[in-house]
């Protein structure tokens, strides 16, 4: 079963996209409600088994959309919170 992860201010995610790449979010806000959050997800995409500095570093590149998420938490292997 998946691990879950509790979203915070801050953490940097990546997100599968297709062949063995993955794009890159990040948490830039939060909601009134305790379980809505402004997702930031950047233009760059990485090779899935980049380093942890790449995918921070990614966090550099332009904003492609900002969304808002009702997800409380991550699922470890859907998403994978890098920091």
């Amino acid at each position: 079963m998946a691990r879950r992860v509790a979203l915070k201010l801050g953490d940097v995610f990546v997100v599968p996209t297709h062949e063995g790449r993955v794009g890159v979010g990040q948490v830039v806000g939060s909601g009134e409600q305790p379980q809505l959050y402004y997702l930031a997800v950047y233009e760059e995409v990485l090779p899935e088994d980049s380093s942890d500095e790449d995918v921070v570093a990614a966090t550099q590149s332009p904003v492609l959309f900002l969304g808002l998420s009702m997800m409380a938490k991550i699922h470890r292997g859907a998403l994978d919170d890098r920091g």
